[in-house]
């Protein structure tokens, strides 16, 4: 909880509980002011606030808004203020509560949300489309959409040649061009030693590219630019048949 000024935004009276969860220490909080606290690209919104609280219906107000820590941690606030006058000072006393825990939530549900559509449109693809290569890129399109990634793909895996080859994917149209190049067809799996002990064992294969070992498998990642990838098993019956790849040329993404 802390007081401000509503025309210097300065910080005039800080608790231990705000020292605590911001970091600063009381003489910090009192050389600051609101802008101090909140990501520089979020500062207009703050601005803006401000602005509103001259016309506002009411002393109280509740808001939500990001903050920064002094570590330079983000994260969400639920703000309950009052308009006070303060040692002669037109203020604001304000008490915000962390909220990441409930927004964490909330995106929790409306990722399972999405996700739930996704696997019935997928669904009705399958069962609409006769030609089971064109049913396929469309649930890639699908996956990929909902997912936020730059590709999903499929390739074959032919054990008895030990080579693996691109079949399928749905990316952007350079993408494509490059997943379709000679270079991907009838790759040594010497050349991809990682995935396959994960294939042979049924696991998935996932990883930051920038964080792996070096090995043949990143110098093939690094070669094309990757930063994370999933990589998931096709199996028929008990033998192997390829695999499904989920990546990411931006992000180091954490699979979940």
């Amino acid at each position: 909880m802390w007081i401000f000024d509503m025309e210097t935004l300065n910080f005039l009276k800080v608790n231990t509980e705000a020292i605590r969860q911001y970091g600063y220490s009381q003489k910090e909080f009192l050389s600051m002011n609101l802008k101090d606290i909140r990501p520089e690209e979020d500062v207009p919104k703050l601005e803006k606030a401000i602005q509103e609280m001259a016309t506002r219906d009411g002393l109280y107000k509740e808001s939500i808004f990001r903050h920064k820590k002094k570590d330079g941690t983000v994260f969400p606030v639920r703000l309950k203020s009052n308009l006070i006058t303060y040692k002669g000072r037109d203020c604001e006393i304000v008490s915000a509560i962390d909220i990441s825990e409930e927004v964490e939530y909330q995106d929790y549900l409306l990722r399972q949300k999405q996700i739930i559509g996704a696997i019935s449109d997928i669904n009705s693809t399958l069962l609409k489309n006769i030609d089971s290569l064109k049913a396929l890129k469309l649930c890639f399109r699908i996956v990929s959409e909902t997912l936020g990634v730059d590709g999903v793909y499929f390739f074959e895996i032919n054990l008895k040649e030990q080579t693996a080859s691109h079949k399928l994917a749905w990316t952007n149209a350079a993408r494509t061009s490059l997943l379709e190049s000679p270079k991907f067809q009838n790759i040594p799996l010497s050349q991809v030693p990682d995935l396959l002990v994960c294939f042979m064992n049924g696991q998935k294969y996932e990883a930051h590219v920038a964080n792996m070992e070096e090995s043949a498998t990143k110098a093939l990642l690094k070669a094309i630019k990757l930063r994370s990838l999933l990589a998931l098993p096709v199996m028929v019956g008990s033998d192997l048949y390829g695999f499904i790849g989920i990546d990411d040329y931006n992000l180091e993404r954490e699979w979940k």
